[in-house]
């Protein structure tokens, strides 16, 4: 990585502007991007009711439907998008990099390398 760096963009002490490497001739910028997954169960909460004195806890006993959320972030511009005078020339493409799925055999199915090529 440390190799890599060199080629890559740094930032102002207040990341308010993007500091470009000096590249040797035929070197490119090297722009590095993250993934980042979330999956968020529909009975994810506190442990905590409100109850009567005379009132037993009701509890679930699986976790609920999910959402999975995947997304891509560049350290130079926030999220993977693509510009907007480029959306209408690339019908092909979304928008946005941020892809959400209802993982489950009966939903979206399961996150794959066929979803992330997409």
């Amino acid at each position: 990585m440390a190799e890599h760096e060199k080629q890559m963009p740094t930032f102002t002490d207040d990341c308010s502007d993007v500091i470009w490497p000096n590249l040797q001739n035929g070197e490119k910028p090297l722009i590095f991007v993250t993934h980042d997954e979330s999956i968020f169960h529909a009975f994810d909460g506190q442990g905590r009711q409100w109850l009567l004195a005379s009132e037993q806890p009701l509890h679930k006993k699986e976790a609920g439907l999910a959402l999975h959320v995947n997304d891509f972030f560049v350290d130079v511009c926030g999220r993977l998008t693509l510009a907007d005078n480029n959306v209408a020339t690339n019908d092909e493409c979304a928008k946005e990099a941020c892809e959400i799925m209802k993982p489950d055999k009966n939903y979206n199915g399961w996150w794959t390398i066929e979803d992330l090529a997409k």
